[in-house]
């Protein structure tokens, strides 16, 4: 049997594939849980970091809603919503996670009236974001805020803003 030195074709198409396979690898493996929420706005007096791991856990960036659920921190909607009212209070809302430590991932505006129930997110087309996550085209949308996120957030911005 005869052995003949690999190509260079053949050296290149395998070291092609090897880069792929790890990047996946190394994708896959960047997408840890969400490790801190920070929240940003004009009538905070300092922004608001959320660490506690039971409020954490229902904030997954990775996540996405469909129509059978509700996902991150919006109620799933097919289509953009109209912008709110301006006169709304709003925040700019960066999620962490471990890639491999905590670095920022994510962010959204979050906006409200704390007379009107339903508060609304806004999913910005940000450098950080496209590098984070393709969302489908859903980027530059209005959506409604999860109740999960409205119930876990309203709170906190309101104690915060008492310190003002």
């Amino acid at each position: 049997m005869h052995n003949q030195p690999p190509s260079a074709w053949t050296v290149r198409g395998t070291a092609i594939v090897l880069a792929a396979l790890m990047i996946s690898v190394i994708d896959l493996s960047a997408k840890g849980p969400t490790v801190r929420i920070l929240i940003e706005g004009d009538t905070l007096p300092a922004p608001i970091e959320i660490t506690d791991d039971a409020v954490l856990k229902d904030f997954t960036v990775w996540d996405w809603p469909t129509p059978q659920r509700n996902a991150f921190v919006i109620q799933y909607s097919g289509t953009s919503l109209p912008e709110p009212p301006r006169s709304w209070s709003r925040y700019k809302v960066t999620f962490f996670a471990n890639r491999p430590a905590p670095n920022p991932v994510y962010t959204v505006v979050y906006q409200f009236d704390p007379n009107v129930s339903q508060g609304y997110i806004y999913v910005p087309r940000t450098e950080l974001n496209g590098r984070t996550i393709w969302r489908g085209g859903m980027e530059e949308w209005w959506f409604r805020a999860a109740a999960s996120w409205e119930h876990a957030v309203r709170p906190l911005i309101a104690q915060a803003e008492l310190r003002r």
